[in-house]
């Protein structure tokens, strides 16, 4: 959303380089993305003849088109969940409402037949339930809708259904404290009659209204339709993919922005949601009669609208989400402190700065549209809209509770905490900035020392469900321009870019020069493996390399639905591979990496380092040492299993399921070769049954893998496994 600087946009990279690349709408290339990942985009595109469709649609006038048909009812629907919270402290009940949301306005009418506190209470369980879900809604909405840059003036529009609700909220509830019944329908219940009512009839006008996706909206044409998603694919977030991942779940709980978009939500919220609801208490405890403290009220909402305004627009032309949150934090900081320390007998400056504290209310838009931007891969980004939100919850909840009967009349604890949570939501902003500040610099050094440019190439990855995060798929980040550049995962000290020009860059101080030895080795070799261009060290001492990128799928997403003769036809394509590699010796007898130095080897519980070693004996030294405080008999037994007279050979050391790529059903090439080196023979055949797999019957086809088994040394490297370090 908005022309947002580079260092405002995270640039974490990751650990494999499975993902999934869309070239064109029709040729999908991919490694490690189940079809089921693909977006319904996708799907609505290559069904699509994009040559028989008209190609001269005015995006301008497309755009228009959409924000007629969506900008209103989504800013109904914002409106009418504030104004319900807004107006239960206008009238004479004594508690306040939180939340609501789609089916919300049953609730809020129900909220008219309650006669004492457990009844209230009902109500505003069922209105929190039914509401929860509007701001993600209305968050995932926009981002099918928009480009990050179009976002921020169209979440600005339906943000003003706040400002609006604050001030017909305020001439509702005077309305409505003028009427004075003499039946058990008094003026407030008449009030949420006609609230809940108006709800719901909104509710059902979305439903009619607002289309599932821009794949189904009637009130487009497909060549709009097709020009409406080619337009916003450069956001790389995809638009419907009902797909729900745990491990993107997983993800979001470790990634470090997501909570400190949090800390942000809940700050400012704490704020923005104690003067929305007690707002008209303060000004009525200044003297004023509740109806006249009503209208005294309704400025916010244009202090409200006016912000909003003014950050949508602010954000897209001109600057970055983190400075605008920091700027709107400073007039509801002097809002609070005027509200704090105003003397009560200077009632105007205490009502002007109820009214400054409003200007808050935007930086949560903005943070909604930060997560967003940031938060690539349906099911994060799902689940992040709904931690931002859920901040927003909180917020609203711990708020209020600054507000005790104690501190009557003049509440100064609950004015103070305003002025001290909204400085810490300018606080959390200025970090997450530094956040992505340090990872956009760490990526930069990356392109200097291997001289990439991010504008270059003009490849395309739009639709693949995968994170910014995530281990073996494809994760995104926002680009640095629109073209496209991804970061994938950054995972233990290892991060990995794809680049439009078929390239990727792996870099981390977990990376070896050593890893581009061996893919140098294997193209001398036609090992079908990453082809190596450059590698270089910089002066943090993060190692970076620069290969090609391998189109196609992993076995282990293929493996499920392969027919046995495709697996036993990929096992001998492997066993192949492996006799050319084994082929070939070590010219010195060395064990250790390619070019002579220590070797890495990956187990099951993390990896190891050893060597190098001039014969085998030393070797199986290192071996036995990490079982050291084996029973004696035990130790003995599993030493006298190793021999010392193999070959020293060229060994992968990590043929997991995930590090084979297929396509056509042909390997098109083994990955992560970064425990690669010169081992013993069975080397390759012992670690086959040591690494991880998702896929139980995947070691049932070592037959088929490997032209010779070593039974012996299997035997006692399953013991040193079993009884050593794991």
């Amino acid at each position: 959303m908005g022309n947002s600087t580079e260092d405002e946009k995270p640039t974490a990279g990751a650990l494999a380089v499975e993902y999934e690349r869309t070239d064109t709408p029709r040729a999908v290339a991919s490694e490690g993305i189940d079809k089921g990942d693909l977006d319904r985009a996708f799907v609505y595109l290559s069904r699509q003849n994009q040559s028989q469709l008209d190609n001269n649609v005015d995006l301008k006038a497309l755009r228009r088109k959409i924000d007629w048909r969506i900008i209103p009812v989504m800013t109904a629907c914002y409106g009418l969940q504030f104004l319900d919270k807004v107006l239960i402290n206008k009238v004479t009940v004594t508690k306040w409402l939180s939340i609501l949301a789609i089916l919300w306005g049953i609730a809020t009418t129900c909220t008219a037949a309650t006669f004492n506190y457990h009844s209230l209470l009902v109500t505003r369980i069922f209105s929190g339930l039914f509401e929860s879900p509007v701001s993600p809604c209305l968050m995932l909405i926009s981002s099918q809708w928009y480009t990050s840059q179009e976002q921020a003036s169209r979440y600005s529009f339906w943000f003003c259904g706040v400002g609006i609700a604050q001030i017909s909220g305020a001439f509702i509830s005077y309305g409505f404290q003028q009427v004075h019944s003499t039946t058990s329908l008094s003026s407030w219940r008449i009030m949420y009659l006609v609230l809940g009512l108006t709800t719901s009839l909104v509710g059902v006008i979305g439903l009619f209204i607002l289309p599932k996706s821009p794949m189904t909206a009637k009130f487009l044409t497909d060549s709009e339709k097709v020009a409406l998603l080619n337009h916003i694919a450069v956001n790389q977030t995809g638009i419907e993919n009902r797909h729900f991942k745990w491990r993107q779940l997983k993800e979001v709980i470790l990634d470090i922005q997501i909570w400190l978009l949090v800390a942000i939500s809940i700050s400012t919220t704490c704020s923005s949601g104690v003067i929305s609801s007690y707002s008209s208490i303060v000004i009525a405890s200044l003297g004023y009669s509740p109806p006249k403290a009503a209208l005294l009220n309704a400025p916010s909402g244009l202090v409200t609208i006016s912000n909003s305004l003014i950050a949508g627009f602010g954000v897209r032309y001109s600057s970055n989400r983190w400075a605008w949150i920091a700027t709107f934090c400073i007039p509801g900081m002097i809002g609070g402190a005027l509200m704090s320390f105003a003397p009560s007998s200077k009632p105007v400056a205490i009502i002007i700065g109820t009214h400054l504290v409003h200007a808050i209310i935007p930086t949560l838009m903005l943070t909604f549209q930060w997560a967003m931007s940031n938060c690539v891969g349906q099911t994060k980004r799902v689940v992040a809209s709904a931690f931002v939100a859920a901040g927003y919850a909180i917020g609203s909840i711990i708020g209020p509770q600054t507000f005790q009967d104690r501190d009557k009349p003049e509440y100064k604890p609950a004015k103070i905490a305003i002025l001290a949570t909204q400085g810490g939501g300018a606080f959390f902003a200025v970090v997450l900035f530094a956040y992505y500040y340090w990872a956009n610099q760490r990526k930069d050094r990356v392109e200097a020392a291997l001289g990439l440019n991010s504008a270059t190439g003009g490849g395309r990855q739009e639709w693949g469900s995968k994170t910014d995060k995530e281990n073996l798929s494809l994760n995104w980040t926002k680009p640095k321009s629109l073209c496209a550049i991804f970061l994938i995962h950054d995972f233990y000290g290892c991060s990995v870019m794809v680049y439009p020009d078929d390239t990727v860059v792996k870099s981390g101080r977990k990376i070896h020069l050593d890893e581009k030895d061996a893919l140098d080795l294997a193209a001398e070799l036609n090992i079908p493996a990453p082809r190596a261009y450059g590698a270089c060290t910089a002066s943090d001492g993060v190692v970076s390399i620069r290969m090609d990128f391998i189109e196609g799928e992993s076995l282990e997403d293929l493996w499920p639905n392969m027919s046995e003769i495709d697996r036993q036809d990929i096992c001998r394509q492997l066993q192949k591979i492996l006799t050319t590699m084994q082929s070939v010796e070590s010219k010195t007898g060395v064990i250790g990496s390619c070019n002579g130095g220590p070797f890495r080897e990956c187990r099951r519980m993390g990896e190891y380092t050893g060597g190098p070693f001039q014969d085998e004996a030393g070797f199986n030294n290192y071996v036995t040492k990490l079982i050291g405080t084996t029973p004696t008999e035990i130790n003995n037994a599993l030493r006298s299993q190793l021999r010392t007279d193999h070959r020293i050979v060229f060994a992968h050391g990590d043929l997991s399921q995930h590090n084979i790529i297929i396509k056509d059903m042909k390997i098109a090439g083994l990955i992560d070769w970064e425990f690669a080196g010169w081992f013993p023979e069975f080397w390759e055949y012992v670690k086959f049954f040591e690494v991880q797999v998702k896929h139980k019957d995947w070691r049932e086809y070592a037959k088929y893998i490997f032209s010779r088994s070593y039974y012996d040394q299997l035997a006692a490297y399953q013991g040193i496994l079993r009884w050593g370090v794991p």
